[in-house]
């Protein structure tokens, strides 16, 4: 009997590579649909395209298999390219897929979908969007929510670390919404045994061990740093966010940050406990200071 497929789209990404990790333990035949270069060390077949030109690599979509769409747009992006490649795209995925008789979609989407204000925030605009488009589709579908997805290679935990560790540390409002980090190895843990194992028509927050503020997370990035545990800028929220969305539609590239990328300093970025979990969705096995000092990839 052939093995089942596993496609992963954004195969060489910061979460997609750590997917493809995971999935080369299992019993699974696996493709990668990537933008570049694979490399020799891609564990799966390369499928060359890019996300927002599907026809000319639809044919390597999985019938009967699974399809495991990591593929984004973040950080700091003009607002019509989170919503062409994470919303339009998306749609546009799960309607081939569904010609090519995909058994199953796993959408990784991001907790930053349910933020009730998301005005500034195109980012979690477009993953909202594309929740829409697959809770709509004809397929057996998962949605699955990381909260903030640290390890080797985190442009979150690179951010949060400039924050932290300069001369003197930078606190956006308050400093006391909850944040719940997930390492990225138990992140792709987790969508590896949704995609394989776990039941159809779920949606899933994947946090990880510990939820803390804000300001504990920062105060911890920068002890982690070797740094004292202050001092502190504290910086409001609602000016700040007023001037960047201001400047966003003819200075965004060179500006440091934008307005969305604030927004979880607003909403808190911690998962919702919606019990019953799935039985058998494994638990983070990364606790909090390994993800705040796992820079390289060291285990």
């Amino acid at each position: 009997m052939s093995r089942e497929t596993v496609f992963v789209t954004g195969g060489t990404g910061f979460i997609g590579s750590a997917v493809l990790e995971s999935l080369a333990a299992r019993d699974v035949s696996l493709r990668a649909l990537v933008r570049g270069s694979a490399g020799p060390d891609l564990p799966a077949d390369a499928v060359q395209g890019d996300l927002t030109d599907i026809a000319p690599w639809e044919r390597a979509l999985p019938a009967g298999g699974t399809v495991l769409h990591c593929a984004a747009v973040t950080g700091k992006a003009p607002a019509r390219v989170h919503h062409a490649v994470n919303d339009a795209a998306t749609a546009a995925l799960l309607d081939a897929c569904a010609r090519a008789g995909v058994g199953r979609f796993v959408f990784v989407s991001s907790v930053a979908a349910r933020f009730p204000d998301r005005r500034r925030y195109p980012y979690a605009q477009s993953k909202a969007a594309a929740e829409a488009a697959v809770r709509s589709s004809s397929l057996e579908w998962v949605i699955a929510r990381p909260t903030q997805v640290l390890g080797p290679g985190s442009a979150i935990a690179d951010g949060l670390r400039r924050l932290a560790c300069g001369p003197i540390g930078v606190r956006f409002g308050t400093g006391r919404v909850p944040m719940q980090p997930i390492h990225v190895r138990d992140a792709a843990r987790a969508l590896v045994w949704l995609a394989t194992e776990g039941p159809p028509g779920i949606e899933v927050d994947l946090g990880g061990p510990e939820v803390l503020t804000a300001g504990e997370l920062l105060r911890r990035f920068r002890l982690g740093a070797g740094r004292s545990g202050g001092p502190w800028l504290p910086v409001p929220l609602g000016p700040v966010r007023a001037v960047l969305g201001a400047l966003e539609p003819f200075a965004l590239p060179i500006l440091p940050l934008t307005a969305g990328q604030l927004a979880s300093f607003v909403e808190g970025n911690a998962g919702v406990a919606r019990p019953p979990f799935p039985p058998g969705l494994p638990a983070p096995e990364h606790d909090l200071e390994t993800m705040l000092a796992d820079r390289n990839d060291d285990g």
